[in-house]
Order: C-alpha cells, then structure tokens, then sequence
C-alpha cells in the first residue's frame, strides 16, 4: 500500500480493485487491510471483477457497521469507536446534539444501510439512503423527482432546501436527479428506497453512525 479506500455508508460490501491486489503485489484473496490500529476485512469478489474508478476500493457498510463512526466532512476526519466501549452522549451534556432515529435496511436478513425519511423544497417524505459515496445533497430516482414536484434534467440542481427534521436542514442543497446506474443497481437490493442522502448534506455536520443505538446523531458546524 498505501491504498485510496473510499468512505462509502451507501454501498453494501467492502471491496478492494483487482488492479491494486496487482499493483502492490497483495497475494489474491488476501482481504485484511489496516489504517493504524484498525484492522478490517474485505469482501470475496472473484479476481476478474471490475475495477471501482479513481480508486483502490471502498469500506462499505459492512465493516462501517462494525464501528460506531463520526465523520466531519468540512474537517476531513473520521473517528471509529469501539461498539463495546460506546456510550450515547448525554442530552443534558450535550443539547446541541440532534438524534435521528434511523430505519435499518436488509438485505437477505443483513443489516446493509440506513436510510431516512426526507423533504425536498418542502415536499415529501421520500426514503432516502444515507450514501457518504454520493457528493451531491441527494440523488433521486425519477419517481422521487415527480413525487418533490422536480423536473428530470442533465444538470444537477442547486440551492434546494433539503430537510430531514428540525434543525437538520441545508438551504442551498445540491440534487442530482438524471436516473444513474449505481442508483438502479441499489434498488435491485434495497427496492423501497426512492434514492439517496449524500455529502453535500451531510457536510455542513458532525455525523456520529451509531449503529448501537440506530441512531444518526448531527452536530452543525459553527
């Protein structure tokens, strides 16, 4: 190594490029990887899978689940705690916390998401995964678009306000609503969902997974 490994809550399974099991002469099937102390193990895909773009691979929400993580976008850092040694914080400790109970997706009988009800411009609820790979606000489906009253368009759309409860919200939202093939893949697996919640929401916080409490705890940046 060192390899790129993308923080990826949207996608189901861990996943390293067959280009860089050759690139760094890794033994194929080794799947162990490492960043300081944490150690993680990936899924085993067959070596002539296709490569993942721009990248060595993803952590996916298998091993994200593993881990109660914090994530600051704005400030580039990941913190992952230890799930036994967890504690929620404290209301009367911190206030300024908001919690946001989240609904669990399966697949299969796993765990493989988590996903929230959303507005859009004032309008929904739609059921949105939350997605750390998608860089836009949102990323709908068609049937999402129509429901929020947006047109389908080639370009993204900006400065949408995009709201998931009180407090939780981005005035200036990005939305992506031209139908991709990632977002169809997704919902062969997860069919109820009508899209995603990505970075350009969830940059404007502190977002704690915890998957302990299933819950999404935001702190906004000052």
């Amino acid at each position: 190594g060192p390899l790129t490994i993308v923080f990826d809550s949207g996608a189901t399974d861990s996943y390293i490029n067959p280009s860089a099991y050759r690139k760094y002469g890794i033994p194929q099937g080794e799947k162990r990887l490492t960043i300081g102390e944490l150690e993680w193990t990936t899924s085993d895909f067959p070596p002539d899978f296709e490569d993942i773009p721009l990248v060595d691979g993803i952590m996916a929400f298998d091993v994200i689940s593993q881990f109660v993580c914090e994530l600051s976008i704005r400030e580039r850092r990941l913190v992952f705690y230890d799930k036994k040694g967890w504690k929620r914080p404290s209301e009367e400790k911190k206030p300024e916390w908001k919690r946001i109970r989240y609904v669990p997706k399966h697949h299969q009988g796993v765990e493989t998401g988590m996903a929230l009800n959303v507005h859009i411009n004032g309008k929904g609820p739609i059921h949105l995964l939350v997605d750390t790979g998608c860089p836009a606000a949102c990323a709908l489906t068609a049937d999402a678009s129509r429901k929020v009253g947006l047109a389908l368009s080639q370009q993204p759309i900006m400065d949408i306000p995009v709201k998931v409860a009180d407090g939780i919200e981005v005035s200036k939202g990005v939305v992506l609503n031209i139908p991709f093939p990632g977002l169809e893949e997704a919902r062969k697996i997860l069919p109820d969902i009508n899209g995603v919640l990505g970075g350009n929401f969830l940059k404007d916080f502190i977002v704690t997974f915890d998957v302990v409490n299933k819950e999404l705890i935001f702190l906004r940046h000052q």
